[in-house]
């Protein structure tokens, strides 16, 4: 947005004759106007040189304000001054580009965890309790609006691209072997439709087909336990406007009340099956989620940030008790619900506590700029096609075993050298498909947020709008 203000150096817009804008003789504020004599206007001066001096002491200083620009011929005089005494559009919000950035990193954390299988991963990195306190914080600032359309419009926003996950994945497993009542029965059938509203866990078969067998017999499986996410992320949506009276109401016993919920069904209470899960998973990545309404609500800003970090090293600390004493190191932080829990939320509460509000990436990240926006803008679908890219990539890179003229050329050499290396190409060919999911798929995030369909949304293109005409003028 564009405004002309008033530019004491001299460069502001210039008229034909390639005078400054702001330079116009006075005698020309108006058009029709005559200029007066001289001495009228010093005798008018004079005669109110008194009252001005009586009131001057009482006017606040005033800034320079712009000068009115003079109406067109035709045009009266007070539709020129009443479009300028038009108050400004207020400026769209500013993306907070350290929180695109915290997101990115966690979708990439994601893909690494699931190609190299590194056990250490999430205590370098909790990426999905940084991606559900992003959530959070957001869902928070929504809820200023009435809290049915804030939740009817999240779904609206999830719900479109796990259909289009659900219709190409789903058909492909039922061709080729998959049968969701073998083992359930008509009930199995009917957990089908959390491929519609995942209020509860997707079925997956450990086995199934594909066509040709270009891919390995757990594809169907890696492709959909990833959907626990949608899943928590649907009842944390869904629960949200309870879960944020609660925390603005007693903010310190609701944000440890999820952690005392996985302690409880950890030690004493299990819950078996698909339900045990999703309470375990509910109760993990709650406290991160409520974490995002503090950082909404300024919490954070008001608790002295030593005591904060202080608090949360203490409490990571002793998640990494609870690990060594539970899973151990070479064991995912998942296989430890409280451990997971309590090291998310600390080291969450750290990042979002040294959290600078970057309008724009400084310095040498700003090469990344453009990724970090695609990212942000096709996370959802970064996230639920990346395993399958990574099944791809896997059945794409086999085959160079089976070509002997590598083998004759570079003999064991080759062969050792491709064997050490094998994840890492797997890694680096999965992004050419996770960008194809995007080019394919990604549409779908568009459509569910009423946006006009995008390509390649990594904010490259930046629309220009050109200003209409006044009837009756000429442009060359």
């Amino acid at each position: 947005m564009s405004s002309h203000r008033y530019d004491p150096s001299g460069t502001g817009p210039s008229d034909e004759a390639g005078r400054p804008a702001h330079a116009v003789p006075e005698q020309r504020a108006t058009w029709g106007q005559e200029p007066q004599p001289a001495w009228v206007a010093e005798g008018r001066q004079q005669s109110r040189a008194p009252q001005q001096a009586r009131t001057d002491w009482a006017q606040a200083p005033q800034q320079p304000s712009a000068p009115q620009q003079p109406s067109a011929p035709g045009e009266p005089a007070s539709a020129a001054h009443a479009a300028h005494a038009a108050p400004e559009a207020p400026r769209r919000p500013v993306r907070d580009r350290y929180l695109d950035l915290l997101r990115a990193v966690a979708l990439l954390r994601v893909v690494l965890f699931h190609t190299f299988d590194w056990w250490w991963l999430p205590l370098v990195f909790p990426s999905m309790g940084v991606m559900f306190a992003l959530a959070g914080s957001l869902m928070a600032r929504s809820l200023s609006r009435p809290a049915l359309g804030v939740v009817r419009g999240r779904m609206r926003r999830l719900l479109p691209p796990l259909w289009l996950f659900a219709v190409t994945v789903v058909p492909l497993g039922l061709m080729y072997g998959w049968d969701p009542g073998e083992d359930g029965g008509p009930a199995g059938w009917a957990s089908m439709l959390n491929f519609v509203v995942p209020f509860g866990a997707p079925p997956f078969p450990e086995q199934a087909g594909f066509p040709g067998g270009l891919l390995e017999s757990s594809w169907l499986m890696d492709a959909v336990e990833v959907l626990w996410y949608v899943r928590t992320y649907v009842w944390l949506v869904v629960l949200s406007p309870l879960l944020l009276a609660l925390f603005r109401r007693w903010p310190v016993p609701t944000l440890l009340a999820p952690l005392v919920l996985v302690a409880v069904t950890e030690r004493w209470l299990a819950i078996p099956g698909e339900l045990g899960n999703s309470v375990s998973d509910f109760g993990v990545y709650a406290a991160c989620w409520m974490l995002g309404f503090a950082h909404n609500d300024g919490t954070l800003k008001r608790v002295p940030r030593y005591l904060l970090v202080s608090v949360a090293a203490f409490a990571m600390a002793g998640a990494l008790f609870l690990y060594t004493r539970g899973a151990g190191f070479g064991t995912s932080l998942d296989e430890a619900p409280l451990a997971n829990a309590v090291w998310s939320l600390g080291a969450v509460a750290i990042l979002l506590t040294y959290s600078p509000s970057w309008e724009k990436l400084p310095g040498r990240l700003a090469v990344w700029d453009r990724l970090v926006t695609l990212a942000n803008n096709r996370a959802v679908t970064i996230y639920l096609w990346h395993n399958l890219a990574i099944e791809a990539a896997l059945a794409l890179i086999e085959p160079v075993w089976d070509f002997p003229f590598l083998y004759d050329a570079f003999g064991h050499d080759l062969s050792g050298a491709f064997t050490e290396t094998y994840q890492a190409w797997v890694f680096v060919l999965t992004w050419p498909l996770v960008f194809l999911a995007i080019a394919c798929f990604g549409w779908a995030e568009d459509l569910a947020a009423k946006r006009r369909p995008r390509l390649w949304p990594d904010g490259g293109k930046s629309k220009t709008t050109t200003p209409k005409r006044r009837a009756g003028s000429h442009g060359r």
